[in-house]
Formats: C-alpha cells, structure tokens, sequence
C-alpha cells in the first residue's frame, strides 16, 4: 500500500508539472502554445498575450498593476492618469504614460517596445536609472549586465509575433529558438553554445515549426534530429 500511494503521488506530481500547474496557480490569464488571445481588463485595458505567456493581474483603488510571468504582451492602457498602470517583468517595472506597448520577458533580457505615447522604465538595479521611452522606440535590458540600450524600432515589424512571424536581423541562433518554443508543446535543445551564437536574419514564421526549422537548417546548415512523437 505505501509503495501504491508513492507511485499515485510520484504520477499525480509528474502530471501537476507536464500540466503547468505552478504556473496556472500564480496566473489569471495563460495562453498555450497555439493561443494568441486578447484579454480585457476590469478598466478596459486590453492585453494580447503571445503563446505560452502568463499575466497576474492585481488591481487597487489607486493603481492597476499587471505582472508578466512568462513571455511576451501587448497592452493597450485605458487611459485613467489617478490609477498608474504598471507591468512588472521581473524587477523591471514598465509604467504607461497614456500608451500602448509591448514587453517580451526573455530568458535574460526584457525587450519593451513602445508604438503609441510614452512608457517610464525602472530596471530594479540599484545601479541603473529610470529612462523614458517614447513612441517608435524600443528598449532592451540585459539582466546579466544591467545595461539598457534603446534604439528606434519599426512597430509593425516588432509586433510580427502577432502574426506568429518574427523579424531578425543578425540575431543569435538563442533568440529565434525562445521565440519558436513559445509555438512548440515539446522542448528545442542547441547542441553547444557556439551554435547558440550563430546569427541569423530574416522574417521567420515561429508559429510553424516544421517551417523556422527547415529555414534555419538552409540558413545555417545545421542539423535537425527529432527524439520521441
């Protein structure tokens, strides 16, 4: 009997994991990996979320704060300057100045994009200061380094993940493979840091693995080997 209970909680443990639990415990919105959807906040915000992302939403009487656990947003603030509307992505705190804007949590950076008005990012480094962002400008802060770079970004290319597409140009191997995991139910693996920091261009449709991995074995001449279904 004890080795049965063990062998029960061992299987009900491996499938709270396989399932997402943890993360569905903490979220109030979580999309799959064939899900985009748009969620309409109690002030009329919206947030449309990229595959496999996660939002908490706490809402006071004197703030609205939206937490990115995982992935990438889209938010669309309603306009309401008494109650501050802040993303937390991390220790980064990404507060709308009457704006829409795009925030990726990536694996060590967190990349804001801002397509309308103006957000005010603080990186939480003790080290690092507060910088305005305005529209037609993105963001990039490396958590390794503390450092913040901004340059002038082309909206609709960087919302291409709304499209399931990505735009790169030069960018490491790592990136693109974060990107097509969010689409992917099972696990990606670089073989070696070096192919990691191989660097690609192009437009990549993420959403179609099949697709973003034959354009990277012509692209690169890397080789694909699949494990398991």
């Amino acid at each position: 009997p004890a080795a049965t209970s063990l062998a029960l909680l061992v299987c009900a443990a491996a499938a709270f994991l396989a399932l997402d639990g943890p993360m569905r415990l903490q979220a109030d919105a979580i999309a799959g990996t064939a899900e985009m959807p748009v969620v309409t906040l109690e002030d009329g915000s919206t947030v449309q979320l990229n595959a496999t992302s996660a939002i908490a939403v706490d809402f006071t009487a004197n703030r609205r704060t939206v937490r990115l656990l995982r992935g990438q947003a889209f938010f669309q603030v309603a306009h309401a300057p008494e109650r501050p509307f802040t993303v937390e992505a991390g220790t980064t705190h990404v507060t709308a100045l009457g704006t829409a804007f795009d925030v990726r949590y990536g694996t060590a950076d967190t990349e804001v994009t801002v397509t309308e008005n103006a957000v005010l990012i603080e990186p939480g480094d003790a080290a690092a200061s507060s910088l305005r962002v305005s529209q037609g400008e993105q963001a990039t802060y490396d958590r390794d380094t503390g450092r913040m770079n901004v340059q002038p970004v082309d909206g609709v290319v960087a919302l291409a993940w709304q499209r399931g597409q990505i735009a790169v140009e030069d960018a490491p191997l790592s990136h693109v493979i974060e990107e097509m995991s969010r689409h992917f139910s099972g696990r990606i693996v670089l073989a070696g840091s070096a192919l990691a920091q191989r660097r690609v261009s192009g437009t990549i449709t993420v959403s179609d693995t099949d697709a973003a991995l034959s354009f990277i074995r012509q692209a690169l001449g890397v080789r694909v080997t699949r494990l398991g279904p």
